[in-house]
């Protein structure tokens, strides 16, 4: 059989398999952030408006366009988001296929296609990639992850032959990749790795430096982009927890990611991973993660394999749970492509075996990785069983149970959605956003004095919760208390004047029931400053037109 034939062959039973796997993942509905990034995005319904498309999310405007194309031909049909999704790891499970074939060939070993085969099976089964393959909002991470491995293949390719197409086509991927997610920035470090510990065994000083200038400025361009746009290299304007807490809470949060790549038990959609700063816990963490680098990096020249698939995780993981702090502590989706370095350290070793016994018994491992992904895709059949099971694994957390109640209200199970917001209340008494949505849940209920107490009760933890302020303006207005409706709207203004909701109520309360136009008119044309383009801005206008004719 020549080699392209037996190539083909472990793709399709790659392909197989990755089908097999997430084929219970094609009606998993749209959960958590697809109702805000597929659902809710109205630029995605409209493919002829592509500046609004590409302009959504500046970061991402390749992932936010394969939204729009999707939409262009499925409408909001689950099935053709996922479809493409599953498409996507079929063919990234191939793209790791070459590109952990082509590494095995630059480190010289003697079965490469067993090499990639092995590792590409274990890295596109792997259950921690449900929430990049089965969440539709997780398709930045196959995007991203794609265009990586393919700029991987190509460099090596191109080490090997020398051939200049291959290098383009490598420092095109990165700047496709960064188009699809920021984490793909980190394809020119891998490709340095590729050269420095699989062709020159570790030996710094026969790196060809000059191939990776491409790589030096867009880098460069990169972050003086972001910080151009944003302001900080993240796009919040302030980080949310400075470097003395995010360093210490990820080295303790690498060991978690370790531990679910080596034993996926104890998945979840949210991982209460507290933030920390320096205690005993998180310095041994760190001193732990030292000692295995550094004792990784003196192997750099007899078993560059080794600090290579180490350096390929850590890298993978670094730009997103590191330094740069994000919202969540921890997330499953950020170990997508980190997955490869341990599944191609593994791949290694078994393919160095003499022994027919250690190839089967890591084909093996692959059935059990896609029968354990194709369990957990269960988890995802609904947004409630998705948090009953972060609940259930994080008994605890009053953000897990806040999370069940949104999901139990949205499913109109409005009794268990008032328990599961109750516990998290109980568990975090200053949980002004849990109380905030109790309130709101008791008003479907019709307990309006139940409603007050629960937004007065987040005004106590928070006075400065404008939502509260809000919902407790409006409630006094259908109570028929107006001026208490004008005073608690106004003390919104106070603390947030650009909140549009408390300007359109208070332009109501004033138009139709204090009969005080002029202060009508001034927060109708407040609201439109500020929110010109909101769905109540017709309405506004309209009234506006009215009561200035």
């Amino acid at each position: 059989m020549s080699n392209e034939r037996r190539i083909w062959g472990v793709f399709g039973l790659l392909a197989l398999a990755v089908v097999l796997a997430w084929a219970n993942s094609l009606l998993v509905p749209f959960v958590y952030d697809d109702r805000l990034e597929v659902v809710g995005n109205r630029t995605i319904q409209d493919l002829s408006q592509w500046q609004l498309i590409l302009g959504y999310n500046l970061s991402r405007p390749l992932t936010i366009g394969s939204y729009a194309l999707n939409h262009a031909a499925h409408g909001e049909q689950l099935l053709g988001f996922h479809l493409v999704n599953v498409a996507l790891q079929v063919l990234n499970a191939g793209l790791a296929l070459l590109a952990g074939r082509a590494l095995a060939q630059l480190s010289g070993h003697t079965r490469p296609l067993w090499v990639g085969g092995l590792a590409a099976g274990l890295w596109a089964l792997h259950p921690l990639a449900t929430e990049s393959v089965t969440y539709i909002a997780g398709r930045s991470e196959l995007l991203a992850g794609g265009f990586v491995l393919l700029g991987v293949w190509a460099w090596c390719r191109w080490l090997v032959e020398g051939e200049r197409g291959q290098a383009v086509l490598a420092w095109g991927c990165a700047a496709l990749g960064v188009l699809s997610k920021e984490s793909a920035v980190v394809l020119p470090a891998l490709m340095l790795l590729s050269e420095w510990l699989l062709v020159r065994k570790g030996r710094v000083s026969l790196v060809k430096w000059t191939s990776y200038w491409p790589g030096i400025v867009g880098l460069l361009l990169f972050f003086g982009l972001r910080i151009w746009v944003y302001g900080s290299l993240t796009s919040l304007a302030e980080p949310l927890r400075p470097l003395a807490v995010q360093v210490p809470t990820q080295a303790v949060a690498w060991w978690l990611y370790a531990k679910l790549t080596l034993l996926p038990i104890g998945q979840s959609l949210f991982h209460d991973l507290p933030e920390r700063g320096w205690n005993g816990v998180s310095i041994w963490a760190c001193v732990a993660w030292i000692a295995m680098g550094i004792g990784a990096f003196t192997q750099a020249k007899k078993r560059p394999v080794i600090l290579f698939s180490l350096l390929w995780w850590g890298l993978c993981l670094a730009p997103s749970s590191s330094v740069v702090a994000l919202k969540e502590t921890f997330a499953e989706h950020r170990s997508y492509l980190a997955l490869m370095g341990p599944a191609l350290g593994l791949a290694w070793a078994v393919g160095s075996w003499e022994k027919q016994a250690g190839r089967w018994v890591t084909l093996c491992l692959c059935l059990c990785l896609m029968g354990t992904t194709h369990l957990r895709n269960r988890v995802w059949s609904s947004e409630v069983s998705l948090w009953q099971d972060a609940v259930d694994k994080n008994p605890g957390s009053a953000e897990a149970w806040y999370a069940l109640g949104d999901a139990r209200r949205l499913a109109k199970d409005l009794q268990g959605a008032r328990k599961a917001y109750k516990r998290a209340v109980k568990l975090r008494p200053d949980y002004s956003q849990a109380w905030n949505n109790l309130g709101l849940l008791e008003v479907e209920l019709g307990g309006w004095d139940a409603a007050e107490d629960a937004w007065k009760q987040a005004l106590v933890q928070n006075p400065s919760y404008c939502p509260a302020h809000n919902n407790l303006g409006k409630l006094y207005g259908e109570q028929g208390r107006y001026q208490l409706a004008a005073v608690e709207l106004n003390t919104t203004l106070s603390k947030c004047p650009r909140d549009c909701t408390a300007h359109r109520l208070l332009g109501e309360v004033y138009q139709d029931r204090l009969r005080d136009k002029r202060l009508a008119v001034m927060h109708y044309e407040a609201y439109l400053e500020i929110c010109p383009s909101q769905s109540w801005s017709p309405e506004i206008r309209e009234r506006l037109t009215r009561l200035t004719w």
